[in-house]
């Protein structure tokens, strides 16, 4: 970037196509505050613009975590009839999820709709995945059901946000479907379906998943996978199997994983393990 910069800054010929590619080049490398300065820029120097700016300055918003302000972003360019593209709907699709924003998640959703967007494989799977995030599991399973091709993301989207609002036996149910249609999983389905587990109390069931990741489907364990185990086994008041998975772990255990623990020492009534 300091190149690209350095370059920008030598000539006062670029057109609204070079300052584009500049503020993507800033969304790309996680700089959203030299996005907005460059979007101010742009404003003031009168070019009018286009799709891509308005994008490229939501995306810059969204990647410095201001997704209030990229909502904003988004009804300034429309109220200017600028249209927002498949790009556009999938970086404010991710600020809906991030803020919970359920209402305006239906309202994007519908103009999306209008706009013909929703046919992109990766749009339908960020709005099953954001009315998930938002805590409506019900359009989240309707859209799902619509959608005509299904790939890893979209199972992942819908096993997990089963598992996140207690429907623990109903993940499990997709999981198995998943794999009766040949689709492999990935370590994010099994954050999913040992998620599912824990809610469901299925101890034995979470071993069993839990040592099939790598020998059956060689997936990498990850201190997501073990924090789910031991939550399981905290759920389920094995306190002292939990400690010694959390002992043996090639991770510095986490905050959540402690509160795992403590959480079967109540319910065990063990106060010296406990402290």
């Amino acid at each position: 970037m300091k190149e690209v910069e350095l370059l920008f800054s030598r000539s006062d010929g670029f057109d609204l196509v070079s300052w584009n590619a500049m503020m993507a080049g800033y969304v790309t490398n996680q700089d959203g505050h030299k996005a907005l300065n460059l979007f101010s820029t742009i404003q003031k120097s009168g070019e009018k613009s286009n799709q891509f700016t308005w994008t490229a300055m939501i995306s810059g918003c969204v990647e410095n975590g201001e997704e209030d302000r990229s909502l904003g972003f988004y009804h300034r360019m429309m109220c200017l009839g600028v249209s927002p593209d498949e790009y556009s709907f999938a970086t404010l699709i991710k600020a809906c999820s991030c803020l919970t924003a359920l209402e305006q998640g239906r309202q994007i959703h519908a103009n999306a709709i209008k706009l013909e967007c929703t046919s992109d494989q990766f749009v339908g799977t960020l709005f099953v995945d954001m009315y998930a995030k938002c805590g409506s599991i019900q359009e989240s399973y309707k859209l799902f059901k619509r959608m005509n091709v299904r790939n890893i993301a979209l199972w992942n989207a819908m096993v997990v946000g089963l598992a996140q609002h207690g429907n623990g036996e109903e993940a499990l149910k997709h999981f198995k479907q998943m794999r009766g249609q040949d689709i492999k999983p990935d370590s994010i389905t099994f954050i999913g379906v040992l998620s599912a587990c824990s809610h469901s109390g299925l101890v034995s069931e979470a071993y069993g998943y839990f040592h099939s990741m790598h020998s059956m489907y060689g997936i990498e364990l990850k201190i997501e996978h073990y924090s789910c185990l031991v939550d399981i086994l905290g759920r389920a008041g094995h306190v002292h199997q939990a400690k010694k998975l959390i002992e043996s772990m090639p991770f510095e255990p986490s905050a959540s994983m402690y509160r795992a623990l403590l959480g079967g020492c109540k319910l065990q009534g063990d106060a010296e393990t406990g402290e």
